[in-house]
């Protein structure tokens, strides 16, 4: 494949909070690692044509659209991974039965989302297709900014204009400056959906106390010698 510039509209959905979630519970690395694959499978869940994944990069998922009529579709778009992401989180923390610094402290973990329109080259590498150039380069230095907060969506002046982003999101107008960039006029955006622990935990209560019993009453065999017992599979434990 020749290398081939397209007008683009390019995405990032990143994961905040990541390196210092992995840090604090390393410990527990691997029950870490299974919460942000699932909190990054929940927002690849709602990825439609003609969007498109780049590629993944750790805690972050690259994703562009060809520009023109299919802009509409990305404030929908970015509103569908901010709900995934956080419905994920709330069936991870009311769904746990682990006790581990990781899964006890899945709310720690927030979404921020970057939107950037402009140009791309498209090339091949090996079996791979990559992206360069400098709006490429753009929306990913800006996911190093002085933005406060740890849940917003961040759109530069040239996605705000080219795309139809409700009237009523109420942005927040904002710079950032880069040494070999300059300034990048900013749109920033902050969604209202706070992760309530307690509200989990009435569901988690429930849940763990039903699959306490449940887990129990499946050992009886195994502690008395006695034959085992299958428990139907509409009491929802598919293994111990």
């Amino acid at each position: 494949m020749e290398p081939t510039e397209q007008k683009v509209h390019l995405l990032i959905a990143d994961i905040s909070g990541f390196t210092r979630f992995i840090w604090a519970h390393r410990e527990t690395l691997a029950h870490a690692q299974v919460i942000i694959n699932e909190l990054l499978r929940a927002v690849l869940e709602t990825v439609e044509a003609p969007l498109e994944v780049a590629k993944l990069e750790g805690d972050a998922v690259f994703l562009y659209l060809p520009a023109g009529d299919a802009g509409a579709r990305v404030p929908a778009a970015v509103d569908g991974f901010f709900r995934a992401f956080a419905a994920r989180q709330r069936e991870l923390y009311a769904g746990n039965l682990c006790h581990c610094d990781s899964c006890a402290n899945i709310g720690e973990l927030r979404l921020k989302v970057f939107v950037h329109s402009g140009s791309a080259l498209f090339y091949s590498l090996g079996r791979f297709q990559e992206l360069s150039g400098p709006d490429v380069i753009t929306i990913h230095r800006l996911t190093k900014n002085s933005v406060r907060g740890d849940q917003y969506l961040l759109a530069t002046e040239a996605a705000y204009r080219s795309l139809a982003f409700p009237p009523d999101m109420g942005f927040q107008r904002a710079e950032e400056r880069y040494p070999d960039i300059g300034a990048v006029p900013i749109h920033v955006h902050y969604p209202h959906l706070p992760f309530n622990p307690q509200q989990c935990a009435k569901r988690s209560w429930g849940y763990r106390f039903g699959r306490e019993w449940i887990k129990y009453f499946r050992s009886l065999p195994y502690r008395f010698g006695w034959k085992r017992v299958t428990l139907p599979d509409h009491l929802g434990v598919s293994g111990d």
